[in-house]
């Protein structure tokens, strides 16, 4: 047959008749070709100065096998892949490095189907020369959807201009518990901010690639530009939910916790080209073999359109639960993951098949969603479409903005904004890093990237004599007492302190890793991140000795909490002037803090999470079932700092009143799709604008099951002119008034339901 009579060529058909096509013409070697991600990106290609050459490692894969799915991480540097500044692919060979890859897979295949490049990009894309962006569980702190999508546009500019056709992103896990290493890698601890976010970076990625309620696979591939880039969203679901906070462990949630907790995240990816499966169980049932997790409630439920991805090596872990690993294919397949990673399983598909233990149907099924998406995204059209151009320095500026708007402060005493310092002493195992900044998943870095917290800091106070000293270093012990009396001293002959504590995700090369890329033996200052789970959220090393001995000098301390998690936060509290949260703010996060600190900028950010005392009290998070018991004997039971809290440089927008339009508030309404709509009338007290962070909560009873302490529907971040007055209206839908019932369906509230604003209630009954 001609290649102009080949249905799967004319780009006129729905998308629907073209894979069917060429799904009907290929061997069932090929079409599992297309479920398989078994290559380390990086070992395709070897760098010498300017000169790249491919390998026998990709050239020996693409001799047995016709074609690959997907092909992860050519652009990855970091320990674990041992790619570095030298060995790595910088921007400038990106797009050519990429074009010769994929002319290479091409030609394996006798339909030229091309590969889908998939690349990290939890806080920017984990390459050389790359924007790294504050983490997640920062960022979260904006209450900035709309900034958040400004970031994800910018990240993918810049990484389809090298060529790279999916972001893997983390959105989808909550921080339930920060004992768990990749809390960092959490937007929030609840769902529905959470959700926010995550409906933001996916239109900053795809535009609007997906519709909601609409079939992409009945419409013709749209004529593709590079706006148009795919997201895969990680991780399906429940892994900062896991008894004691150990990585990929156990949840021991039920269906209805699910569904109330984590529906909103789910509904929040039905547009997203893919999802990440997560490691953990749930409640006994792993995530990878899940049907009513991936399938009823994913995509019947939910409308999810798009891909369904393993984590590394998930399904190999997955069949040590059956007898046959055959059979654990099959139970994947089933569940609707249709593409694997790094795993022994997938690749035995065809002798799975031929052995009767999995269905031929199941592996066109996942390789026909496959397919999909490379046409989708024009992939199979235009493998080597040119890219739109890409602007690094509006990038920084977004980041910066983004940084500035993460930083939350909470506490100050008065010494903030910092005016006048003749000396000021910047000390602190994190002051002088610019690696501590960035997080795990990070690429190496150069000199001239960005600016530590003490370049920054000397850079802003140009009249002032700023000195730095270590003190301390994260968690070692070792050859301490030198770096804890010269930090005294420098703070004795200064005026004032601005001291770093906190954790690490820093990886270095001499680290051991997993198959999946883990650390498997930890750096003794690495104390954040993939695997690196915590039992106490007390500062390590010796942290609290120097923030003793420091606060023995009498000199004002200025905190900053550099961290990927929460710490024990009590005695910071009580020794410093001032304490900001940090977090890890990204290569703009030092001059972030210079600018907040000489008040160039007002502090903005609000927590995301609940912030604990210590990991006694765990769980705090705010949104947990209404329970009247007292506190602990010897602990509080409430959290040290409640989601939202947030100080600035003023007084505290405040909402005055909340009223509701009540005109369509009865059950059938609002189980049509009638909206309720809520009035705050906020009042800014200041002379100066003052920016707030409206939290919207509702309050009711449903007659079958418990109420929870906390039920946050909506939020909105509002700047307010001087002495402004504002309404700020939310419309809420039937889903701010319902929990899942005992039949795990979504109940409406009955009778009377209260309507919280900052702290301001109204009251209304549904009928």
């Amino acid at each position: 047959m001609s290649k102009a009579k080949e249905k799967f060529r004319d780009r006129a058909l729905p998308i629907r008749i073209r894979v069917n096509d060429l799904l009907s013409r290929m061997t069932i070697e090929e079409k599992v070709a297309q479920l398989r991600q078994d290559l380390y990106g990086w070992k395709c290609y070897q760098r010498d100065g300017d000169s790249v050459a491919l390998t026998p490692y990709l050239t020996d894969y693409l001799a047995k096998t016709p074609g690959i799915g997907c092909l992860y991480g050519v652009f990855r540097a970091d320990p674990w892949s041992q790619v570095t500044n030298e060995t790595g692919i910088p921007s400038a060979l990106s797009r050519d490095t990429a074009y010769r890859i994929q002319k290479q897979i091409m030609a394996a295949n006798r339909f030229g189907i091309p590969a889908l490049f998939v690349e990290e990009a939890p806080h920017g894309h984990q390459a050389l020369g790359s924007v790294s962006y504050p983490i997640n569980i920062g960022k979260g702190n904006s209450y900035d959807p709309a900034l958040m999508e400004q970031m994800a546009t910018q990240i993918r500019r810049e990484m389809a201009a090298k060529g790279v056709h999916i972001a893997l992103v983390s959105t989808m896990d909550l921080a339930r518990d920060p004992r768990w290493g990749r809390t960092e890698e959490c937007l929030s601890e609840d769902g529905v901010i959470a959700a926010k976010y995550t409906e933001a970076i996916v239109k900053g990625f795809q535009g609007d690639l997906i519709h909601a309620g609409e079939d992409f696979l009945d419409q013709p591939v749209a004529k593709h530009t590079t706006a148009q880039m795919g997201v895969v969203l990680k991780h399906v679901i429940g892994q900062g939910d896991t008894l004691g906070g150990h990585n990929s462990g156990s949840s021991i949630i039920g269906r209805r916790e699910l569904l109330d907790i984590y529906g909103p995240l789910l509904h929040a990816a039905r547009n997203a080209v893919g999802v990440m499966a997560a490691y953990n169980d749930i409640d006994g049932v792993p995530c990878h073999g899940n049907p009513w997790l991936l399938t009823d409630v994913l995509r019947k439920q939910n409308g999810f359109q798009g891909l369904i991805m393993a984590d590394g090596n998930a399904l190999d872990r997955l069949a040590t639960n059956y007898t046959q690993p055959g059979l654990a294919a099959r139970q994947a397949l089933t569940a609707g993951v249709e593409e694997s990673l790094w795993d022994e399983l997938y690749p035995h598909l065809v002798e799975y098949v031929k052995a009767g233990l999995v269905p031929d149907s199941l592996v066109d099924q996942a390789a026909f969603k496959i397919l999909a998406i490379k046409f989708l995204l024009g992939v199979f059209d235009d493998p080597f479409k040119t890219p739109a151009a890409y602007d690094e320095t509006h990038a920084q500026s977004v980041n910066l903005e983004l940084a500035e708007e993460s930083i939350t402060m909470v506490k100050n005493t008065g010494i903030l904004p910092l005016k006048t310092a003749a000396k000021i002493a910047v000390i602190g195992p994190s002051a002088d890093n610019r690696y501590d900044l960035l997080g795990d998943y990070t690429a190496p870095q150069t000199a001239g990237q960005h600016r530590t917290i003490y370049q920054a800091i000397k850079a802003q106070f140009t009249n002032s004599d700023v000195r730095y000293a270590k003190g301390c270093a994260i968690r070692d012990h070792n050859q301490q007492p030198q770096l804890l009396n010269e930090a005294v001293a420098l703070a004795q002959a200064s005026d004032v302190v601005i001291l770093t504590l906190g954790g690490s995700s820093t990886r270095n090369f001499g680290m051991r890793f997993g198959k999946n890329g883990a650390v498997s033996s930890k750096g003794i200052n690495m104390d954040s991140g993939e695997n690196v789970d915590l039992a106490s959220l007390a500062l390590g090393g010796e942290q609290p000795a120097l923030l003793e001995a420091l606060a023995k000098t009498g000199k004002p301390i200025i905190t900053i909490m550099v961290e990927g998690r929460p710490h024990e936060l009590e005695q910071v509290l009580a020794k410093s002037a001032a304490v900001l949260l940090a977090w890890y703010p990204g290569q703009r996060g030092g001059d972030a803090l210079a600018a907040l600190i000489s008040g160039q900028v007002a502090p903005s950010g609000h927590l995301n999470i609940s912030y604990p005392r210590s990991a006694g009290q765990l769980p705090v998070y705010h949104n947990q079932r209404r329970n009247p018991a007292p506190d602990y004997y010897d602990e509080a039971k409430a959290p040290l700092l409640a989601l939202g809290t947030g100080l600035s440089y003023g007084e505290a927008p405040v909402v005055e009143q909340v009223v509701l339009d009540q005109t369509a508030v009865t059950e059938d309404a609002l189980q049509g799709g009638a909206k309720l709509e809520a009035t705050a009338l906020v009042h800014n007290p200041n002379a100066t604008a003052a920016t707030a962070v409206l939290l919207v909560a509702t309050n009711g009873l449903t007659n079958n099951v418990v109420p929870r302490a906390s039920h946050l529907v909506d939020f909105k971040r509002v700047t307010l002119a001087a002495h402004e007055q504002r309404q700020v209206t939310f419309s809420l839908e039937a889903t701010a008034f319902q929990q899942t019932d005992f039949d795990y369906q979504p109940r409406l509230f009955v009778g009377p339901v209260t309507v919280t604003v900052n702290g301001q209630q109204a009251e209304f009954t549904i009928q």
